[in-house]
Parts: C-alpha cells; sequence; structure tokens
C-alpha cells in the first residue's frame, strides 16, 4: 500500500475555489468555469487532469476534452491521465475499448470519452471544411492549457464554447501563464476579473507552494533594492491571492528570487522571468519582445511608485542599441545614488 501524495498549497487552494463554485452552480444555473493564470510549475495541471480522470471512470454518457497548444504538451499532459488509470486497482478500471496517445480512451460500456486534441492545428481539412477545435461535439469537462501560445485561438470561440453546456456540473478549465497584454488570453483573463464573461478567475502566484523556490542564502548575504521591494509587494497584494493571508517571505525565497531574476536579467529576459514568476496579474502580462526601454528601467521606474502595477509598451518593437545604452546609463546612475 502507498502512501497518498499530499497536496500542495495551490492545489488546496484551486480545490477550496472549486467547492465554493460547486456549491453554487445550482443559483448561478451553470458549472464551474476557471480561468486560471498562474507562475511555472504549481501542480495545478495536475489536478485538473487528475478531476478529470475521476469524473470520467465513474460518469457514463461523459465526454471530456484536454488540449495543449502542441501536440507535444498535450501528450505530456495525456501521461498523467494514462499513469492514473493504469494505476487504479483492477476492481475500478472500467472497460477500455481503446487507448490511444493520437485518440485518447473510451470506456464504452460506460460511454465515456477521453479526447486529446491541440490548438496549433490546420483549421482547415479537405474540400474547405473548418476543423475548429470541438465543433459538433457536446463536452462536459474541458482542460485547455497554454493559451497564451494557442496560433489560432478564435476556435475556442467558435467551435469549443458553443459545445460546452451552461448548467449545473459541467467543467471547463482554461489555463496558461501571462505574456503579452492585449493578447486573447490577456482580454481573456480581465473579462473573467470584471465578470464579463462566464469564467471566474483563479490566480496562483510563484510563491504559493512553501516548499518549492528555495534557495539556502550564503552567509552575510543582503537582498537587493529589487528583492526587497518585492518582499513588499508580496505583502501588499499576497491577502488577495492567499485566501486573505498576509505572505511574508522567507529569506530562502527571497535569495531564490533574487537569484532566478538575475539570471534572466544577464539574458535580457526580465519580461519572462516577470512572467513565470509573477506574484500579481499586473506582473503576468509584460510584453517580453525587446523593446527601445530595456526592462531593468521599467523595472527600477515601477518600483519608485507607492503602489507598483503592470505597464504596457506600445509602439516598434525594435532594438534601438544607443537608446538602450543611454537607458541603462541612466539606471546605473540612479542606483549608485540609492
Amino acid at each position: 500500500v502507498r502512501r497518498m501524495a499530499v497536496l500542495w498549497e495551490p492545489q488546496r487552494i484551486a480545490l477550496r475555489l472549486i467547492g465554493q463554485l460547486e456549491e453554487t452552480q445550482k443559483a448561478r444555473g451553470y458549472g464551474i468555469m476557471l480561468a486560471i493564470l498562474k507562475a511555472r510549475q504549481l501542480g495545478i495541471s495536475t489536478l485538473v487532469d487528475l478531476m478529470l480522470t475521476h469524473r470520467a471512470i465513474n460518469t457514463g454518457g461523459f465526454t471530456s476534452l484536454l488540449a495543449a497548444d502542441v501536440r507535444p504538451q498535450s501528450t505530456y499532459l495525456y501521461n498523467i491521465i494514462e499513469r492514473a488509470y493504469a494505476n487504479l486497482p483492477w476492481w475500478m478500471k472500467p472497460h477500455c475499448e481503446y487507448h490511444t496517445k493520437e485518440k485518447g480512451m473510451f470506456f464504452d460500456k460506460l460511454d465515456s470519452l477521453i479526447q486529446v486534441d491541440h490548438g496549433n492545428r490546420p483549421m482547415v481539412e479537405g474540400k474547405g471544411k473548418k476543423k475548429d477545435l470541438g465543433r459538433g461535439s457536446t463536452t462536459h469537462f474541458t482542460h485547455l492549457s497554454e493559451l497564451e501560445n494557442w496560433a489560432a485561438p478564435k476556435q475556442i470561440y467558435d467551435g469549443l464554447m458553443p459545445g460546452i453546456p451552461k448548467i449545473p456540473g459541467i467543467f471547463a478549465a482554461f489555463e496558461s501563464t501571462g505574456e503579452f497584454r492585449r493578447s486573447d488570453w490577456h482580454n481573456f483573463v480581465m473579462d473573467a476579473i470584471a465578470g464579463t464573461n462566464l469564467f471566474t478567475l483563479l490566480f496562483i502566484p510563484w510563491y504559493a507552494e512553501p516548499t518549492e523556490c528555495r534557495i539556502v542564502p550564503p552567509v552575510g548575504w543582503v537582498p537587493d533594492v529589487a528583492t526587497l521591494e518585492h518582499a513588499a509587494q508580496v505583502e501588499r497584494t499576497s491577502p488577495r491571492w492567499m485566501e486573505g493571508r498576509t505572505v511574508h517571505l522567507e529569506p530562502d525565497q527571497l535569495y531564490f528570487w533574487e537569484v532566478t531574476r538575475l539570471s534572466y536579467a544577464k539574458r535580457d529576459e526580465l519580461g519572462v522571468f516577470a512572467c513565470e514568476y509573477c506574484s500579481d496579474p499586473s506582473e503576468a502580462f509584460r510584453s517580453v519582445r525587446t523593446a527601445i526601454v530595456s526592462h531593468q528601467l521599467l523595472e527600477w521606474l515601477r518600483m519608485q511608485t507607492s503602489h507598483p502595477r503592470g505597464w504596457e509598451i506600445t509602439g516598434p518593437y525594435v532594438d534601438h542599441r544607443s537608446l538602450r545604452a543611454e537607458n541603462d546609463a541612466l539606471l546605473q546612475q540612479s542606483h549608485r545614488r540609492g
């Protein structure tokens, strides 16, 4: 007998929100629909796919869909479902008529289907027939991943969404990290925050799992200014995302954040760092393209405000080296004065 796996804190947060939505779905008139914006590697995709597996092996007349941006990522997520099914005791396994990486699983005696697909595939097949994701089918459980990277997200709204019944009992989880402002995923998340679509926002910051993202700092380490500013920002914003709790980052977490940020800064990828290790939705959507104004300077300017907010880069995305050099020189002079 194996010991039961212990849930991570981000998974507990997600389950508590799902429980609240489940209790109110009859009053709302439709099921659980989540827009999940998160940092990297926090166990949310695993949780959703295990929930999908549980529903599929216990529900008759059931159709589910799992899709990431590309086939390899969909296969990676599908492996979670395969491992869960393979490790079930014999008396819990429903009869499976077929089981393939391309088509998914079909439990014929239950009439329960797990479909596997991906978003970045041809939109038109033979004779000009449209091939939108989910077109022509009814889906009771939907998990879409890496939505920021989908080449044609319009297929979600044209093909998939009409096939998700707006009734209690359905489940839809659309999840991704952030990247660009004004992208389809950014607009979708903003609509969820504003309450102008049927989805509820679930935001998971990078520090949500206390056992991860830690490095023991060397003796005598002193956090730099950016690290201290980030710690203060987490204290201000964490109650909203951590169920009312104020999070005070520990030295191991602060040192992890500082050295990881430094490694991205050396590659001029602070925008990528902000998206993948976000503490607030405003950080998750920052342009990661190279712009005239460096991310280092934008970060410094942002930290000068009493209540930092996300920025928006507009105009041509070009690498103007002379202006970049002036901006970086200004930043270094400011740090020396500080």
